[in-house]
């Protein structure tokens, strides 16, 4: 009796196949046997997963034959592929994150999909459990890991009760383990007499398992082979080419060296620091801006490995969790700007990590200070408003107690009507100190002698503080330091200033207040020091907030600070603070004026 000979279950005869306009498939011939294991081998753009998706249906041939279990076909459909068994794992995830297990499972298997979530639920559960995938039909796949993911692509692999499976570079998604799992799913199609194409970029994994080899080389097939009569280095040969003339390989390395000194100098010259760090966290390059940002002292420092680093970033890189995070991290008085992401080759290989660095401490006190001129001009309205309203009844108020006291009163009522007199007075101060908010107002443009206005400001100061625990220094410079602008609005800010010193120490361990005037090139510098507690950091940022205090116990209007910002960025200075050496400072610089005759500038008012 004659033997009969099994129909080969995919089969392409002399195929050629175009995409965009480009021939990717040239007179392809390939047969998928009953049973077998069959690799298709190739580099990059070899066309192996061109041919994976012609048996899929999403791309049409142009030319030859197409035939699946002896039966031609002239254009190739996906639903008819999944109709006639052929699935297809892709080097990308097709999951939808919003839909659940069970969708994402029977998806590719449309009649099945239809018929209702109820029937599908068991026969998801009998696939998941052959995969071992420990996940539920109904979860959601968007809340799963990448791990749990996989599994449930194999599991809708196998959903279409496939008679011939498409593995694309299955290798480079998943890990060690998962692909033990494939394999035995590959053992157990074949054992089925169905049949696997095994797409891979690896001539060394095809000889653990396939049976027949074919080599595919920019669209064309170079032959086809039994896998274990094969000679590997010959197979590698035929597979990527190797043979280049000596000039041809000259002017490719000229040009390469070309190529990645012009990519270097495109590094070193970016805005942004990069360092980049092989898997060892060895730094491979670092250009020059991560250098001045990491060694601002030392331009030519010879930073060898992520250690070197400074210690706020070189944590970044040994802790998982920071890495593709964006943070902010304090190298002494600046603020970087920090992340980290690895990256890897085309085969999924680790090559190390990318540390990106970008000094953002201009832009955070720009940031900073356009904030703090919003909320000021917000301010400005009730300031206005409020200096308005108040004023006219307190004026009206205070007439009519002037006409009372002119009359005959008696001693204790007068004494009485003078307290109120008082009380309106210091009201009426308040208001006033809203004034500044409420419009720019135009300095007196004047010299003022600094020498004259920290000693004057420091005498008066003295005064109200006479035996108290507290100790009031004043040291100027002995030349005559001359700026332009408001005498008395600058000792209003000296005066906040050590009252805000006086009132945040404690008088029983004794209070040491401190005003020095230093001289710059072009300015002069004003610093009030104490020996307090300082400025606590929750709060550092909102103090010269209009209206904010701390001083909760204590009648205060949180607008002491606000005003004395205000002024000294109205004169051209700039209101800071910090703490070194357990003291306190807060400080303004002011811009000099040029003293022709120094003497007639300072010696009067």
């Amino acid at each position: 009796m004659a033997s009969t000979v099994e129909a080969a279950i995919l089969e392409a005869a002399g195929i050629s196949a175009v995409h965009n306009r480009k021939t990717i498939l040239r007179d392809v011939n390939f047969t998928l046997r009953p049973g077998e294991i069959h690799a298709l081998v190739g580099s990059h753009h070899s066309g192996k997963t061109a041919l994976g998706n012609l048996f899929m249906g999403t791309l049409a041939h142009t030319a030859g034959t197409l035939r699946v279990d002896g039966r031609e076909f002239v254009r190739m459909k996906p639903s008819v592929a999944s109709g006639l068994g052929i699935s297809m794992l892709r080097q990308n995830s097709l999951l939808i994150p919003n839909l659940n297990v069970a969708e994402n499972v029977f998806l590719g298997a449309l009649p099945r999909f239809l018929s209702g979530r109820e029937s599908i639920f068991p026969e998801t559960e009998r696939l998941l459990a052959r995969v071992g995938a420990s996940v539920a039909p109904g979860d959601r796949v968007a809340s799963l890991p990448q791990a749990k993911r996989n599994l449930i692509e194999l599991a809708a692999l196998l959903a279409n009760r496939p008679r011939a499976v498409i593995l694309d570079e299955a290798s480079r998604r998943f890990n060690s383990e998962e692909m033990e799992r494939i394999y035995e799913i590959m053992g157990g199609i074949r054992g089925e007499r169905g049949g696997i194409i095994f797409i891979s970029a690896s001539i060394d994994e095809i000889y653990e398992f396939a049976d027949r080899v074919t080599i595919l080389r920019d669209g064309r097939c170079c032959g086809t082979e039994n896998v274990h009569r094969a000679d590997k280095a010959d197979l590698i040969n035929r597979t990527y080419s190797f043979a280049v003339s000596r000039e041809s390989l000259r002017r490719s390395n000229i040009e390469l060296h070309n190529y990645k000194k012009y990519n270097e100098r495109i590094l070193q010259n970016l805005p942004i620091g990069i360092v980049i760090l092989d898997p060892g966290l060895r730094i491979h390059f670092l250009n020059q801006t991560a250098l001045s940002i990491v060694s601002p002292d030392d331009p030519h420092a010879i930073l060898k490995v992520g250690a070197d680093l400074p210690p706020p970033i070189a944590s970044m890189l040994s802790t998982p969790e920071l890495i593709d995070e964006l943070l902010k991290v304090r190298l002494g008085d600046r603020l970087i700007q920090a992340t980290t992401f690895p990256f890897d080759d085309t085969d999924g290989e680790a090559l190390g990590m990318i540390l990106l660095l970008e000094d953002v401490t201009g832009e955070t006190r720009m940031k900073d200070y356009l904030m703090r001129a919003e909320r000021l001009k917000s301010t400005a309205a009730l300031a206005s408003s409020l200096a308005h309203e108040i004023n006219n009844p307190l004026c009206i108020m205070r007439n009519y107690l002037e006409l009372i006291l002119r009359s005959r009163v008696a001693e204790e009522p007068r004494e009485y009507l003078e307290k109120i007199g008082g009380e309106l007075d210091r009201i009426v101060s308040v208001v006033n100190n809203l004034l500044p908010f409420s419009r720019q107002q135009e300095l007196a443009s004047r010299p003022v002698c600094l020498n004259r206005v920290v000693t004057e400001t420091v005498e008066l100061m003295r005064i109200g503080i006479g035996g108290r625990n507290i100790a009031l220094d004043a040291k100027t410079p002995a030349e005559e330091l001359v700026a332009q602008g408001s005498e008395n609005h600058l000792k209003q800010v000296l005066v906040n200033l050590i009252a805000n010193a006086i009132e945040a120490g404690d008088e029983s361990a004794g209070i040491a207040v401190a005003v020095t005037l230093e001289s710059g090139a072009n300015s002069a510098r004003v610093i009030v020091s104490d020996n307090g507690p300082g400025v606590p950091d929750d709060i550092a940022g909102k103090i010269f907030d209009p209206f904010f205090s701390s001083k909760s116990n204590k009648s205060n209007t949180g607008l002491g600070l606000s005003i004395c910002h205000h002024i000294v960025e109205s004169h051209g200075g700039q209101l800071g603070f910090q703490r070194r050496n357990e003291v306190t400072e807060f400080s303004f610089a002011l811009p000099l004026e040029r003293q022709d005759r120094p003497g007639e500038r300072c010696g009067g008012r």
